[in-house]
């Protein structure tokens, strides 16, 4: 689930971690979507990454990512 960073001199890049179907991915996040309205915490962690600029799907799998460390 969680991205990673690979580095080689001065470049990096990021990449998946664990290559898999989309469909795995997908319903961690629209948990962690959905976990916005019933967990006060989300929409405290969520706001400051939108407001770093990231879009909403980048806040999204963020939390989702948070939550799995959680759980």
């Amino acid at each position: 689930m969680a991205p990673g960073t690979e580095r080689r001199g001065t470049q990096s890049w990021g990449h998946w971690r664990l290559q898999g179907p989309t469909c795995v991915r997908h319903p961690w996040v629209a948990w962690a979507a959905a976990s916005l309205r019933h967990a006060c915490w989300a929409g405290v962690f969520s706001q400051p990454q939108r407001d770093k600029g990231n879009a909403h799907r980048a806040a999204g799998r963020a939390l989702a990512f948070t939550w799995l460390r959680i759980l």
